[in-house]
């Protein structure tokens, strides 16, 4: 789980699946990487609340545990603390503190818009932005991917003082001084889903992919050492192999100074 820097000129990239009847779920949208690293993941206060009811209505589905490739200095302020809520601010400085552990997803639209809601993205707390991200997959496969995830951007000078954390832990988790639900957030949690990924085996066709572009988008950039090879990549079987009558692809490029991901 180490790497370099990505350079900035890389180009992000998103599939969108073309219309097809034969395809379980529907397919008139994308399907969005997620990395999350604080109360989010699997067990902890607002995975209950919001991502865990977004995976049982097949709105998100667990990739698996994963690493940043690059360090981030990821802190977290006592609760209470000037009214902190004790949850982990994950700071855009490259470079400096560990490489944060957590949980990778893939979300459909309206969860993605819960989660802006809930990091108050609109608020000016937190910024969605990609990164690169390596994980392992329920199947065992290693993985690497481009993933949206959440910068804290709000000033506040006593951030640098606090020391870097590689994981949000279940205490932090138990410390953590939650708000109200948000009726708002969880209404688009739930409802009907339009994430092609709840399809098992779309989604391994969907993640192998990805990987691959991924890893093609680094090696384009000079920025792949200590990063998998494509050639790591475990090849599909002839049964989990594209049916292009099913399945077809359309590569869209995403401006790479855009922090808005979709």
């Amino acid at each position: 789980f180490s790497g370099s820097r990505v350079d900035s000129t890389t180009v992000h990239l998103a599939f969108k699946a073309k219309p097809s009847s034969r395809m379980c779920g529907q397919t008139t949208t994308n399907d969005i990487a997620l990395f999350v690293y604080g109360t989010l993941k699997r067990g902890f206060f607002n995975y209950s609340r919001y991502l865990g009811i977004a995976e049982s209505d097949s709105k998100a589905v667990f990739v698996g545990d994963g690493c940043t490739i690059e360090s981030y200095p990821m802190v977290v302020r006592p609760p209470n603390q000037t009214g902190s809520s004790g949850a982990p601010q994950l700071l855009d400085e490259a470079g400096k503190g560990f490489n944060v552990m957590g949980e990778v997803y893939l979300i459909d639209e309206s969860t993605l818009k819960a989660m802006d809601i809930l990091e108050g993205v609109h608020r000016g707390r937190y910024r969605r932005q990609t990164i690169q991200v390596q994980f392992e997959t329920e199947e065992g496969h290693l993985r690497h991917m481009e993933c949206a995830t959440y910068f804290f951007v709000a000033e506040d000078p006593s951030l640098q003082e606090l020391p870097w954390l590689e994981n949000y832990t279940a205490e932090h988790n138990a410390a953590y001084v939650a708000k109200p639900v948000s009726e708002e957030i969880l209404s688009l949690c739930q409802g009907p889903s339009t994430l092609r990924a709840s399809c098992p085996k779309e989604r391994t066709k969907l993640l192998h992919s990805m990987s691959q572009m991924s890893l093609a988008s680094l090696s384009t950039s000079g920025s792949s050492k200590g990063v998998m090879s494509s050639d790591s990549l475990s090849p599909l079987s002839e049964a989990e192999m594209f049916d292009q009558a099913a399945c077809d692809f359309e590569l869209l490029e995403i401006s790479a100074d855009s922090t808005e991901v979709f």
